[in-house]
């Protein structure tokens, strides 16, 4: 891992739960939808006991932020 570097991880379970989207681009300047960002694209941000741990997934790295989605914002079919 490099310095500074943060990574993307995403949580559908989270998103279904109510917690927020947030919207960043990566290095190749594509929107990435994430529900958490850490330093790390091997250890998962949400602790062993966390009813996302295992569900949730790396989508990379994330360069910027542009906005955060609250789950008021988001249609669900």
């Amino acid at each position: 891992m490099e310095e500074g570097k943060k990574y993307g991880w995403y949580s559908q379970d989270a998103v279904n739960d109510g917690k927020p989207i947030y919207m960043y681009l990566d290095p190749n300047h594509k929107i990435v939808y994430v529900t958490t960002v850490n330093n790390s694209s091997e250890k998962n941000p949400y602790t062993g006991d966390s009813i996302y741990h295992n569900c949730s997934k790396c989508l990379g790295i994330v360069t910027k932020f542009i906005k955060v989605f609250s789950n008021d914002n988001i249609v669900k079919f």
